[in-house]
Order: C-alpha cells, then sequence, then structure tokens
C-alpha cells in the first residue's frame, strides 16, 4: 500500500517532502501543486481546489493546510495525524473570481510524533514553499450563464447579441444599460431609447412611463389605450371625472370606497360611492347588492326592522311579513310570536287570529277580559256562567242572544224569553215593551199618552158643543 501511495504521488506531483534534520531543528521545503475539480470552470462557479501532503518523517504529522489566491487566504483545512510515509488529499471549496489565480497552500501549526513517541511542534517558519503558484486564467461570465464572456454572444443575456449591442451603443455587458428599469431589448423593441432614462423628457422614466414616447401623457390608470390627461373616465366606471371630482368620488378608482360596488353602480342605486356602508345599517354596500336590499335605506321593507336585524334573526329584509301570516315581522317580534312561523303556538289558529298566540290551550278571549274563553267561565261577559247558557240554550259568547236589546241577564232578571226577541209575540222587541209578557193592545201606551188622548178628545167635544150653541143661538136671533 505504501507503494501505490508513494505511486500515486509521484504521479500527481503534489507532495510535502522533509529535507533534513540538523541538531533537533527541522527545516521543510515544500514542493507543492494546486488542481481544480474543473479547470473549465468560469466566474461564478463553485470548484474545489486540491493539494496533496505527504508524510515521510514522523510517526505521525498534523497541522493546518491553507491556501492562498494572490497571496490572500481564500480557505483553511485542517490536517489530522497524518501516518508515516502516508499522503493524504486536501480540498477547500472555491467560488471562482474572474481573471487570472496565483493559488499556493501552506503548511501551518505543525506537530508532529517523533519515532521514539516525543512529540515536537515544528515553527511555521520552518516550513518553506518551494516552488511557485500555479496559475489559472478564468474566463468572466457576467450573466452567469455557465458560459465565459469570451465565447458566449450575449454576456449580459438580455436578448440582444453583443454585436448589435455595439452597433446600437449599449453597453453588452449590462442589460439595462440607462438604468430606467427596462431591458435594452425591450427598449429596442418599444423604440424607446435605450440610453436614456426618460426617452420623452416628461420627468418619468421609461419603465414607469405608459406613454414613454408621448410628454403629454404618462398613465392610463384604467388600461384603455387613452392617457388620463386625455380620458375624460380615467376609472371607466362610466362616471365621468368631472363628475366625479365635484361629488368627491375617487376619478382613478372605480371603486373608492373599496366595498366592492363600482361608483356608477351606487351611484345608480342611490348609495353614496364615498361610504362601503351608505344607509349605516351596519351591512357593506356589496353585502346588500348581494342580498338585493336598498343599500340606501336601513329598512328596506319598511317594516320597523334594520335589514341587518332580519338578516341575524334570518327573516326576509325583503319582506315585512316573513310567514305571511298576517302581521309583520316587527309586530312578532314585540309580542315575542315567531316572524318565521305562521303559528307559533302550534294550536292550528294563526298568530292574528289567535288571541293567544304563545298559549296552545287558548286562541280566543269573546269578551276581551284577557281570560281565554276555554279557561274564562263566562265568555260573553253577561254575569250567566257559559254552563248555564248553554242548559237553557243561550249562546255563551253572546251577551243578547236574541239582539232584542236587552242582555240575556237582563231578560233573565225580567223574566223574558232571551232566545226571542218578542216574548209576548205583540209585535215589539221586549226591550221597547213596557209590558213584555202581557199582550194587551193598550200596553204599550204610556200612561201620560192615555190621560192626553182623554183631554184632547175631551177639548174636541167642547169646541164642538160651543159651535153647536152658537149658530142656533144666531138663528134664533134672525127669527
Amino acid at each position: 500500500m505504501r507503494k501505490n501511495n508513494l505511486l500515486w504521488i509521484l504521479v500527481i506531483g503534489f507532495i510535502f517532502i522533509p529535507l533534513n534534520f540538523v541538531q533537533g531543528a527541522f527545516t521543510f521545503v515544500v514542493n507543492q501543486g494546486i488542481r481544480l475539480s474543473n479547470p473549465k470552470a468560469v466566474e461564478g462557479e463553485t470548484v474545489k481546489i486540491y493539494t496533496v501532503v505527504a508524510n515521510n518523517d514522523f510517526t505521525t504529522l498534523s497541522g493546518e493546510i491553507t491556501f492562498y489566491n494572490n497571496n490572500v487566504a481564500i480557505a483553511k483545512v485542517p490536517l489530522a495525524k497524518l501516518a508515516f510515509e502516508d499522503a493524504r488529499q486536501i480540498a477547500a471549496e472555491f467560488v471562482l473570481p474572474a481573471g487570472e489565480l496565483a493559488l499556493t497552500a501552506e503548511l501551518t501549526s505543525v506537530t508532529a510524533v517523533k519515532k521514539n513517541g516525543e512529540t515536537v511542534t515544528i515553527p511555521d517558519n520552518e516550513v518553506k514553499s518551494g516552488s511557485a503558484p500555479t496559475v489559472f486564467t478564468i474566463d468572466g461570465d457576467n450573466d452567469r450563464d455557465h458560459f465565459g464572456d469570451s465565447v458566449d454572444p450575449d454576456d449580459d443575456n438580455d436578448g440582444v447579441p453583443d454585436t448589435k449591442e455595439l452597433e446600437a451603443g449599449t453597453d453588452p455587458k449590462k442589460s439595462d444599460t440607462d438604468a430606467d428599469g427596462l431591458t435594452d431589448k425591450i427598449e429596442l423593441e418599444k423604440k424607446t431609447d435605450p440610453l436614456k432614462a426618460d426617452s420623452d423628457n416628461d420627468g418619468v422614466s421609461d419603465s414607469a412611463d405608459i406613454f414613454p414616447m408621448n410628454k403629454s401623457e404618462v398613465k392610463d390608470s384604467d388600461g384603455d389605450s387613452v392617457g388620463d390627461n386625455a380620458d375624460t373616465d380615467d376609472d371607466n366606471d362610466d362616471l365621468l371625472d368631472a363628475d366625479e371630482i365635484a361629488f368627491g368620488s375617487d376619478p382613478f378608482k372605480k371603486d373608492t370606497d373599496g366595498d366592492g360596488v363600482n361608483d356608477f353602480e351606487e351611484k345608480r342605486l342611490g348609495g353614496n360611492p364615498k361610504l362601503a356602508d351608505s344607509d349605516h345599517d351596519g351591512l357593506t354596500d356589496a353585502e346588500e347588492v348581494k342580498r338585493g336590499t336598498n343599500l340606501a335605506s336601513v329598512d328596506t321593507d319598511a317594516d320597523g326592522l334594520s335589514d341587518k336585524t332580519e338578516i341575524e334573526g334570518k327573516t326576509d329584509p325583503k319582506n315585512p311579513d316573513s310567514d305571511s301570516d298576517g302581521l309583520s315581522d316587527s309586530d312578532e317580534i314585540k309580542v315575542g310570536t315567531d316572524p318565521l312561523k305562521k303559528d307559533t303556538d302550534n294550536d292550528g289558529i294563526g298568530d292574528k287570529e289567535d288571541v293567544f298566540p304563545l298559549d296552545p290551550k287558548e286562541n280566543i278571549d269573546t269578551d276581551d277580559d284577557t281570560m281565554g274563553n276555554n279557561t274564562d267561565t263566562d265568555d260573553d261577559n253577561d254575569k250567566i256562567i257559559d254552563s248555564d247558557e248553554i242548559k237553557v240554550g243561550t249562546d255563551p259568547l253572546k251577551k243578547d242572544t236574541d239582539n232584542d236589546g236587552l242582555t240575556d241577564y237582563e231578560e233573565k232578571v225580567k223574566g223574558t224569553d232571551a232566545k226571542t226577541a218578542d216574548t209576548d209575540q205583540d209585535g215589539k222587541n221586549d226591550s221597547e215593551d213596557r209590558t213584555p209578557l202581557s199582550a194587551s193592545r193598550f200596553s204599550n201606551v204610556p200612561t201620560n199618552a192615555l190621560l192626553y188622548g182623554a183631554l184632547a178628545i175631551s177639548g174636541l167635544c167642547f169646541v164642538a158643543a160651543s159651535a153647536a150653541y152658537w149658530r142656533r143661538r144666531k138663528l134664533s136671533a134672525r127669527n
């Protein structure tokens, strides 16, 4: 193995060889050589640099290898316990610069173990480099495309061959000669000046100028190919810039308030393009447009509930009566019924018709005494309990069963028939009949009326008698 190692070292030719030993002092002459992992590598590429160290004098040899380029340290690699008559390849990574390299390597900080076991430290000045630097010429690679500039037809990789750049006067090593943000190729294609950052001299660089060859235009906010200075509607929102300026919206933004509805649409729907929530109801204009509610009205369906309240409560902000039961959503919320159910208490009677919409056991209150008929013992509040009315056949839900003007209770007190309007069948309702239980033809004439009638008849008789008397006297006088 030793012979193989030595042969390999000789073939490579990179060997550290100790020259002499004098009275305990050590002097080394280092014959060195440096090689690259890729001799054809170009600027910017990472390669490995190699050298070889051999130990022909000591049991073990340790130290540090320092690589230099043009006398500037570029890498340090430790060497540990290199055995007698052994050789070791040392490598370090290096990013290549362009131009000429002068590479050398030095062994420093050497410690060695002698054959008798003694460890000695060898001063750096006793280790000398005996050969000239290894020289490499590295081709530049301006555009880092791994092609050396000497063979690359486009050194700045801007799409314009170096020969054309020289003709145009641009820099073949710079993709953007005038540093305006546009590559030379783009400028040549757009016919702007690649040697001038502001081709039209309007104070705006070509890369920021939508119209780099038109001094009177710079921007095109709506992308319609008409410059903002000439365009009457810069944001293309169907509102003239002059109108937007007068109103206060941004003529360069389709949606001034950023609510998702463009300014024109907000104006058309009665909203305010400067406010994301035109009616201040807690819903953005975009939400209202999506739902179909009125972005200019807090309460679209005018039912007394704001659109947001209805949405949170899951009622329909566009329908004042979400469950179509005849009661508005706000009225239902006030009384506690469910605006999404026609029959809140599930008793078969709709909330509007149900006097007790929250009580499944009650739905009617005939006498309006706030007590449901099922609980109330006198539903018509006529002072006769329902069970008694049922027994006698009167209507427990009507105070005046026969509609004669007397309540059932009053008829009960008088003794008349509460089921018949004219108890004595004399043609007069019980309420108008002084003697509702007697069918006498004078029974209905008041006492005073009889007296007045008698007096009237007496008066007539007196007048007639007087007239006859005076007539007779007159006839007698003639005779």
